[in-house]
């Protein structure tokens, strides 16, 4: 799709979009005035005071959104049509997305959760999207539903950049604390020595899933760090992995529990580096953790000819099971 030709200057405010911790949101539109009747152009535009970029942190975080947008093009991705900025602001001219959040969606629909079957769309279409970030290098860190937003066509939009990162081709691992509790890997969580990487999206993947399908995610939401690593121990003790109560699933029916199981690793899910991420005492770190990270893989199965997804869990660090050929669009699937 052609990017077009926009200039902050040229637009005029429609209405606000949404707001978040680093600006806001709001849809513009362009129109010629040497061509009246000709549609009109619409864009997104992200503005962020100055004022509020008060850290090097923050900085990064801006920068490292700007170069991920700029080398990624993907259309479950969102795409970035140009910058700008002046005294106040900096400006990030976007394409809109006018749907909304996923997770206002799915509390809005019945009983607070999704269907099954649009479960798996979704799946597909952050999956694809994914899968094109890590085959450039970037790694998201920050996979949840208020950073997944939906299409006027009702397709799935990856948003937020914030956290991105470009891993370089020799050294996968990063090592930041960055991302959303509720959502995020053990090895970010637990800041395991052994870092984290792509795997660390996967994880998150199959934490959004089980939220759209319950309405709630795995272990809760909060922002007590302490909290969550005790409801992740308590949740990922004993040889079967993760473990949920199968009540959750009440009224929702075979289908759904078919889409997100627990199984046994067949083999061991090591990068070269045999500290562990996640699932021991404490820390959860260790030998122990090493075998519950072996042990645990959460699949997600979306059952269509050809798209099937396997990810690892329990801050596995080597490359997730991922098997998702020939996805470019969910749509194809159902």
């Amino acid at each position: 799709m052609s990017k077009p030709d926009l200039t902050l200057d040229k637009l005029t405010l429609i209405r606000t979009l949404g707001s978040g911790r680093m600006g806001t949101v709001k849809l513009y539109k362009e129109t010629d005035p040497s061509f009246p009747n000709a549609p009109p152009i619409f864009t997104a535009v992200k503005s962020i005071p100055r004022s509020s970029v008060t850290s090097q942190a923050q900085s990064t975080r801006i920068m490292r959104e700007k170069a991920t947008l700029l080398a990624l093009s993907h259309p479950n991705l969102i795409s970035l049509y140009a910058t700008s900025k002046d005294d106040s602001h900096l400006y990030f001219l976007l394409s809109p997305v006018l749907g909304g959040p996923l997770h206002k969606h799915f509390r809005d629909s019945l009983n607070g959760k999704f269907a099954v079957n649009r479960v798996k769309m979704y799946t597909a279409e952050i999956a694809s999207a994914l899968m094109t970030m890590h085959a450039n290098n970037f790694v998201h860190r920050d996979i949840k539903a208020s950073n997944v937003l939906i299409s006027a066509a009702g397709n799935c939009v990856l948003a937020d950049f914030g956290y991105s990162k470009l891993l370089p081709a020799d050294n996968r691992q990063t090592f930041t604390f960055c991302g959303t509790l509720h959502a995020m890997s053990p090895e970010i969580a637990t800041k395991s020595p052994s870092g984290h990487s792509f795997a660390t999206d996967w994880w998150s993947l199959g934490v959004l899933v089980y939220e759209c399908l319950v309405g709630a995610p795995p272990f809760g939401y909060g922002d007590d760090r302490e909290d969550f690593l005790k409801k992740l121990e308590q949740q990922t003790d004993g040889d079967d992995g993760v473990t949920y109560d199968p009540a959750v699933f009440d009224g929702v029916g075979r289908s759904a529990k078919e889409l997100i199981q627990v199984h046994k690793c067949a083999g061991p899910c090591t990068s070269g580096s045999k500290g562990a991420t996640s699932g021991s005492k404490g820390a959860m770190s260790g030998p122990k953790g090493a075998r519950a990270a072996r042990k645990a893989l959460f699949a997600i199965k979306t059952r269509c000819s050809f798209v099937h997804t396997v990810v690892y869990v329990l801050g596995q660090r080597c490359m997730s099971m991922v098997c998702l050929p020939l996805v470019h669009t969910a749509a194809s699937c159902l």
